[in-house]
């Protein structure tokens, strides 16, 4: 490319990266610092809702019916609430859940000891710090036109990333020993900004590209149908219970629902039981094993939830292409891909990309907030004609 067009390429890209900063620097800066709380949010989880872990471990458990009848029963738990669904974890400190719904779709989630009767919290989602931390992230609280906002950030995010690559390669040979690292020995406070902002972007460019392509999955519908239907089976037609409900039919229990998805697997680490309030009759399974590649690897059991009868088994491993992918984008954006190495190179991520709104403006300050288009000698230029017309 002729030095010219060098030139212009890199003018354009300096306008873009400058005017797509201020105008989103701040809803960058509020969706880094959420996705680095929540990156963590596992980990945070006992400091915030130690009730939750208050308990002893012992041999033997509660049976999850046990539960149900106590949930369902105590209105002040949730008034006229059922059951519609159980988690069960492998690991010996983390309790049981239970989900409560009710008529006017109100919802709970139950935190019960596994190993004595004792109901250890009851919480609604929508008032939960990591919930409201959640809804930052994701649409500022502001619902559909929030969802628009940060889907569109998140976009402009991506174009300063690659526009900001694009100006960190130097124009010449001698500018390359000063962009791989942070001078702090003698250096100015505006030069240690300067470095902040252009040196730690370069380092987290290629993953912040990756955690806000991944992002998008959420914020635009036709991304993620586009990714679903890459060799998917979604149209084909799901299982339906084969008993007609009356009123002298039974449902299995929990235990038993637990069991009948449980039986076949080993090495489990979690376990989700729903139960259909559809006419199809169903009740299914999620179990994620210890050595699934992710939180989302999980294998699907579908049950008649009348008779007890295996409707379907669906292994993570034989997913069509686009399932198996959509599962993936949640662990790849929330960094738990590779487990604790990811996290933190997630959180380092967010929080560099939290301070870069921060260190740019900075640096539109210290240069006296020029708007790309008119130099700083033809400004001087300009300045030195109006005092001489008012001489």
């Amino acid at each position: 490319m002729p030095r010219k067009n060098q030139a212009d390429f890199r003018e354009w890209s300096r306008r873009i990266h400058l005017y797509l900063g201020l105008i989103t620097g701040a809803v960058t800066l509020l969706t880094c610092l959420t996705g680095a709380i929540l990156v963590f949010e596992d980990e945070l989880g006992p400091y915030v809702y130690p009730e939750r872990y208050d308990f002893v471990p012992t041999s033997e458990k509660v049976e999850l019916e046990t539960y149900r009848h106590i949930i369902e029963k105590d209105n002040s738990i949730l008034s006229n609430g059922k059951v519609t669904g159980a988690r069960v974890f492998g690991p010996d400190y983390l309790a049981y859940q239970f989900f409560v719904s009710n008529k006017e779709k109100q919802r709970r989630t139950v935190y019960a000891n596994p190993y004595k009767v004792e109901i250890l919290d009851v919480s609604e989602s929508k008032k939960e710090f990591f919930h409201t931390v959640e809804m930052l992230h994701r649409n500022l609280l502001l619902e559909k036109v929030g969802k628009q906002i940060t889907a569109y950030c998140t976009v402009a995010f991506i174009v300063l990333l690659i526009s900001g690559i694009i100006l960190w390669v130097p124009k010449s040979k001698k500018g390359w020993k000063t962009r791989f690292k942070v001078k702090l020995k003698g250096a100015s406070w505006k030069r240690l900004n300067y470095d902040l902002h252009v040196v730690l972007g370069f380092y987290v460019a290629v993953f912040g590209l990756i955690l806000s392509l991944t992002g998008l999955v959420w914020s635009f519908d036709f991304i993620r149908g586009g990714i679903i239907s890459l060799g998917t089976n979604r149209g084909k037609e799901k299982p339906k219970s084969e008993i007609i409900k009356d009123k002298s039919q039974s449902t299995i229990t929990l235990d038993e629902a637990h069991k009948l998805i449980t039986e076949d697997f080993e090495e489990i680490w979690r376990t989700t039981i729903r139960v259909s309030s559809k006419k199809d009759g169903t009740a299914w399974g999620a179990v994620t094993h210890a050595d699934s590649p992710h939180e989302n690897g999980y294998d699907a059991v579908h049950l008649d939830k009348y008779s007890g009868k295996k409707l379907k088994t669906e292994k993570f491993e034989d997913l069509p292409a686009g399932d198996k992918l959509y599962r993936y984008m949640y662990p790849i954006h929330i960094g738990t891909i590779f487990g604790m190495p990811t996290k933190i190179l997630a959180f380092i991520t967010c929080l560099i990309g939290f301070g870069l709104p921060i260190t740019g403006l900075i640096m539109w300050i210290i240069k006296g907030k020029r708007l790309p288009g008119i130099s700083s000698r033809r400004k001087k230029k300009v300045s030195r004609g109006l005092k001489a017309k008012t001489l």
